[in-house]
């Protein structure tokens, strides 16, 4: 299922947080691997899913590629970044999708790019964007804001990092990846046999990780999150809940 690498890229998200500081060399390189569980939002034959993890985090000077986004940073003095972003969004396989739904047609990923900003504040770090799609899937637009918070439990050993955020989705992006279009609608009886457009909403997220330091090179993440969604999203009939959640246990490695 498409939706099951969403979390793997959202695992490398977390991973980011854990990194070390500034480093004399110009390229870092890290290597993730683990397993993660998860519940999916959508109407899937399996509720809880359990499956592998590998993920590959590179930087080289301005540029990077981190998972499901790669950058370019514009900007960089005291703390505060600016810089473009490329971003992906992952759908679902409708062969996942219980029986009654299987006129539902497959969501491909669509690819947004747009601009991000982020400023570290001590322990502190906020980050803001705004990304549209370009892939011509979607045309959808997603503006958010994220704060985390870098907790040290046992000196350069063990941190605790929460996070808090809130993105909003427009219409284009909630009718592709939670809509029902009319001939989906018609053909499999799915949502009274009307389609589902929705509007635009807000996608919230709640994240919390572990992240304890064996040494320069190897460290170890347990990583939690929930995301809630609001009622324009949620009334989708091909929707099941109104969240979704995972935890995985990840193992990292620095190569450079």
């Amino acid at each position: 299922m498409k939706n099951k690498f969403a979390l793997i890229f959202l695992a490398g998200l977390l991973f980011s947080t854990t990194a070390k500081g500034d480093q004399e060399n110009k390229m870092t390189l890290s290597v993730g691997a683990g397993a993660i569980t998860q519940n999916s939002i959508y109407q899937s034959e399996d509720k809880y899913e359990t499956f592998p993890v590998a993920a590959v985090n590179l930087r080289y000077d301005n540029f990077y590629i981190n998972y499901d986004e790669i950058g370019y940073d514009l900007y960089s003095e005291d703390g505060m970044k600016l810089g473009l972003i490329g971003k992906v969004h992952l759908g679902y396989d409708s062969d996942d999708l219980k029986d009654e739904y299987e006129a539902m047609e497959d969501r491909e990923y669509d690819f947004h790019l747009g601009l991000k900003t982020t400023y570290n504040y001590d322990i502190y770090k906020f980050v803001t964007f705004a990304t549209g799609d370009i892939s011509g899937r979607s045309d959808g637009k997603s503006l958010g804001f994220e704060g985390s918070a870098r907790y040290t439990l046992i000196d350069r050993r063990l941190y605790f990092i929460p996070a808090a955020g809130v993105t909003y989705v427009d219409e284009d992006f909630v009718d592709y990846f939670y809509g029902v279009k009319e001939s989906e609608a018609v053909s499999g009886g799915i949502n009274g046999g009307s389609e589902y457009r929705g509007a635009g909403d807000v996608i919230y997220g709640l994240k919390g990780s572990f992240s304890y330091i064996y040494n320069s090179d190897l460290s170890f993440q347990w990583i939690n999150g929930v995301k809630l969604y609001g009622g324009h999203i949620n009334d989708s009939s091909i929707v099941r809940k109104d969240y979704s959640f995972y935890t995985g246990l990840i193992v990292t490695y620095r190569f450079l």
